[in-house]
């Protein structure tokens, strides 16, 4: 090749060459940003995650034990999805509950309609379904031993004192008060009574109080 051809052309590899060099520095520079946002933890992508809460079907906490919980209507296996226990029901304005003696039996052990709250036991095995109200375990609920109470049913010692009870029932109406010794379906009463004007009544410690269409007072 004529010394003047090649004069000419090694100039123009040399810039090349310069600028090759120029753009290997670039990737590398690159890859090493890179790396090092993998190392700080910062990602180049979107999270697109969503937490446990949002995904279809996730159930909401009630608790963190069945001490903790409240169950809203519905239908419970006793011992399964609803522990065995002694629960009041608070209406939600009224309420209703039915127990099975099983999951599949249409054998009816208890049911009760209510405007105020309820307190049932159930065992382990059977069914019980409640509508517009929920279920608060017995050992959790805000007791306060009060006896000026509405129609309910009570605790006695634990909700109400003892002592002599007055029921007055409100105009023509007829009331109602029955008191048992536990709260468990099917329970036989101790005393009750239907009456229209006034009535008088006595309970005990431990046992529980129902009353309807009427208001109490202590007069003893």
């Amino acid at each position: 090749m004529p010394r003047r051809a090649l004069t000419a052309i090694l100039p123009f590899m040399l810039l090349c060459g310069i600028m090759a060099m120029q753009g290997c520095g670039t990737v590398q520079e690159d890859d090493m940003q890179d790396g090092a946002n993998v190392e700080a933890g910062v990602s180049n992508e979107q999270d697109v995650s969503v937490g446990s809460d949002d995904r279809p079907g996730s159930q909401p906490t009630v608790g963190e034990g069945p001490s903790d919980a409240e169950y809203p209507s519905g239908s419970y296996l006793v011992g399964d999805t609803l522990p065995p226990g002694e629960y009041v029901f608070e209406p939600d304005p009224s309420g209703r509950y039915k127990v099975y003696e099983s999951l599949d039996s249409a054998e009816l052990l208890d049911e009760g309609l209510f405007e105020g709250p309820a307190i049932l036991t159930v065992s382990e095995g059977q069914r019980i379904e409640h509508d517009h109200a929920r279920a608060i375990p017995f050992e959790r609920y805000p007791h306060e031993l009060n006896p000026d109470r509405r129609a309910g049913m009570y605790k006695v010692g634990v909700d109400i004192p003892a002592g002599t009870y007055r029921a007055v029932a409100p105009g023509e109406d007829r009331g109602y008060w029955n008191i048992t010794g536990s709260s468990e379906p099917g329970r036989t009463a101790i005393a009750s009574g239907t009456f229209s004007g006034s009535d008088t009544f006595t309970v005990e410690d431990g046992q529980y109080l129902r009353f309807n269409r009427c208001n109490i007072s202590l007069i003893q």
